[in-house]
């Protein structure tokens, strides 16, 4: 398969049929079909970006605050599954934040290796279900903006 195949399909995943050079036909969320012009699509798409930009932000600096509160005083109960899962998301979080080199020594940076030199009991169940919830949350959204730079 050839790059412009593989382009138009990624383009059809998201709705936009090339027409010619110039214009497309983009189908609307509520189902409507336009032809506009490219720069049309294209600033479409950059507005589209931004916005999952910051849904990203969002769910970093969600995840930092849970992962931030500390609740020492309390009995922790974690079943051993929960505790693996938990400690593998805060790797891929790590890992995640070092594709990224304007994040090294961030505050999310600090956060994720902060959290992983502490005693997993010092999180409370519900931390560790959160932080599961918001590492599938930012994978998800990182792709999706990864798509749209396509």
């Amino acid at each position: 398969m050839d790059t412009w195949t593989i382009l138009n399909k990624e383009l059809e995943y998201y709705g936009i049929h090339l027409i010619n050079d110039t214009s497309c036909e983009c189908i609307m969320e509520d189902g409507q079909k336009i032809e506009q012009g490219m720069v049309k699509t294209i600033r479409m798409l950059n507005k589209s970006i931004k916005n999952h930009k910051k849904i990203l932000a969002s769910l970093w600096d969600n995840a930092c605050e849970t992962l931030e509160v500390s609740n020492l005083a309390e009995e922790q109960f974690h079943d051993n599954s929960m505790k693996k899962l938990f400690i593998h998301t805060l790797k891929d979080m790590s890992k995640f934040l070092l594709m990224f080199e304007e994040l090294q020594g961030s505050y999310l940076s600090n956060t994720v290796e902060q959290t992983l030199s502490r005693d997993i009991n010092s999180f409370s169940a519900e931390q560790l279900s959160e932080a599961i919830d918001y590492k599938i949350s930012i994978d998800w959204i990182h792709r999706t903006i990864e798509r749209l730079y396509l």
